[in-house]
């Protein structure tokens, strides 16, 4: 019986160190406890504001490539704008 308390008491050791700290008595809050409002006004526009997101990022790195290719700017802003729109064109974002 010692022995199965002290395996209990090593095992929960463990789980609290590692961060496992889902059980309401470690005072944490869990994702249980948000505002349904709260969710539901997030996931309107977390889909639109990733697209955004990554458009961004795909289309700086695109002119920069572009860029260094020796193309000014002004050129190579509007070619990876149509290599996104017609490489992405199913996302709201190639449509902006």
């Amino acid at each position: 019986m010692k022995r199965l308390s002290r395996l209990f008491l090593a095992l929960s050791a463990l789980a609290l160190a590692a961060g496992c700290s889902h059980l309401p008595f470690i005072g944490k809050k869990t994702h249980y406890d948000d505002d349904a409002a709260t969710k539901e006004k997030k996931s309107k526009t977390l889909a639109t504001d990733t697209e955004t997101e990554f458009k961004g990022r795909w289309m700086d790195k695109r002119v920069s490539e572009l860029v260094g290719q020796g193309m000014s700017p002004e050129s190579a802003k509007a070619q990876a704008n149509a290599e996104f729109r017609q490489k992405y064109s199913v996302t709201n974002a190639a449509h902006d």
